[in-house]
């Protein structure tokens, strides 16, 4: 019975602590906004300097000699808070220093003229909360609020339904301009996941390293606890980092959007139900009308050359002479391109101008010739060899990447079971059975049917 007391009571304190390290973050931020709507109200130049700089400091001396600080208060009549809401918090710990920040947003009413703008705190473990900066909330003043400082700005999460994010900032003198999102971490338990292509108006770009790698501990052991069994990404995300799927036992299919540029180590790793993978790679762009057009020969004999074009590192094109006669053909580059002397296919493998000749079997001296350009085929999507690593049960792989140089892989080659069928844009087969990254699975190569 003593035992059970002593229990209670250390649950007791135990809670007493949490509520007032909640109310301290809380309240005491709320206090150092009060005070200051104080002293903007009885105009009182020294304690709207002491929101901002401790008293005597010579900060504070200076802020409170420089007039121009007090100007935007002159046409403030009167200022009273409709409601201050909490908005998102970080913590940055050291050994040292604890640093909290605090943002909050505020609905002021100024000389009857309702305001909403976001006000930005911090504290450490040795000094009272305080502004981040200076704030504004007189109506006339180009910027309402204040702003986050750098530090504040690279730790705070927000949340957004099931995600904690960060956006990405530039941080000037008078705004921060926000560009895209980070997804840090999924914090909900759905068994059907739908990343958003947006969040406030950003675009989620990249999703963090462990983001959605979830895990529970019994006693000593950890083992993994992602429910996700379908996932659908946003079509804005670009970098999904390494390990940030890891160990999504339950994951059955995933498909990869066109704007995703790279894949981490790891990513989808240990996925052991994961069985169809669809990266949805688009380098169309890459063989435009202009790029595809037939480049005609040169020929003093008759003969001409059908099917020339410029090509890109990877491509293969096929060849022939317009009559049907028996020709041998020759490249005079041969570390530019590779060709087939009697059938006339032409495979690039470096850039550089290559010239191609197709002389008569029965005479080499009647001959065609045509010059083509072999350019560097651009990247489009760069995946970690280990990216699908260790996921037994994938059957199905489908690449919609025309050429394979335009789908790179940061290693030798994938990571995969040796029985998965990879599925590619009809015509593009010999493309990628040529192609050394993908060597190993030359048997496993399919194209697809449209």
């Amino acid at each position: 019975m003593k035992f059970r007391k002593t229990v209670i009571l250390v649950m007791a304190l135990f809670c007493l602590f949490v509520f007032a390290s909640c109310k301290d973050k809380g309240e005491e931020a709320k206090l150092l906004w009060d005070n200051y709507v104080s002293a903007v109200n009885s105009k009182n130049h020294e304690k709207i300097a002491a929101c901002y700089y401790p008293a005597g400091s010579s900060a504070y001396k200076a802020y409170v000699d420089n007039e121009e600080n007090f100007y935007q208060f002159e046409d403030i009549t009167t200022v009273s808070t409709k409601s201050f809401e909490f908005k998102t918090k970080s913590d940055l710990s050291s050994s040292a220093v604890t640093q909290l920040y605090y943002s909050a947003n505020v609905v002021a009413v100024v000389d009857g003229e309702e305001l909403t703008f976001d006000i930005y705190m911090s504290k450490t473990n040795e000094n009272p909360w305080v502004f981040t900066s200076m704030v504004y909330i007189n109506p006339d003043s180009e910027r309402l609020g204040n702003l986050p400082d750098d530090l504040w700005l690279k730790t705070a999460l927000h949340t957004y339904e099931d995600f904690e994010y960060r956006p990405t900032y530039k941080l000037e003198t008078d705004q921060v301009t926000y560009s895209n999102i980070s997804i840090v971490n999924y914090i909900g338990n759905a068994k059907q996941v739908t990343i958003p292509d947006e969040i406030d108006g950003l675009p989620v770009t990249i999703i963090k390293k462990f983001a959605f790698a979830k895990f529970g501990k019994i006693f000593q052991i950890t083992y993994p606890s992602s429910k996700i069994r379908e996932l659908t990404i946003g079509n804005n995300v670009k970098t999904i980092e390494e390990y940030a799927f890891f160990q999504s036992k339950r994951l059955r299919e995933v498909v990869i959007p066109a704007s995703v540029t790279g894949i981490g180590e790891f990513a989808f790793s240990s996925s052991k139900r994961l069985s169809t993978v669809k990266f949805m790679v688009d380098d169309s762009d890459l063989y435009t009308e202009e790029f595809m057009k037939e480049i005609e020969s040169t020929s003093t004999s008759g003969l001409v050359i059908r099917g020339a074009r410029n090509m890109y590192i990877g491509d293969i094109i096929q060849l022939n002479e317009a009559s049907g006669k028996l020709v041998t053909w020759s490249v005079n580059s041969s570390n530019v391109a590779s060709v087939d002397a009697d059938k006339g296919t032409i495979r690039g493998v470096a850039a550089g101008n290559l010239t191609i000749t197709c002389a008569l079997k029965s005479d080499p001296t009647i001959k065609a010739t045509v010059t083509i350009t072999v350019a560097a085929c651009p990247e489009k999507i760069k995946v970690q060899a280990s990216a699908f690593e260790r996921c037994p049960n994938l059957k199905e792989m489908y690449i919609y990447a025309k050429n394979p140089n335009s789908f790179s892989i940061a290693g030798t080659s994938f990571r995969l079971p040796s029985d998965v069928k990879i599925y590619v844009p009809k015509g593009s087969k010999e493309m990628y059975t040529a192609n050394a990254t993908w060597s190993s699975y030359v048997d496993n190569i399919y194209e697809m049917d449209e």
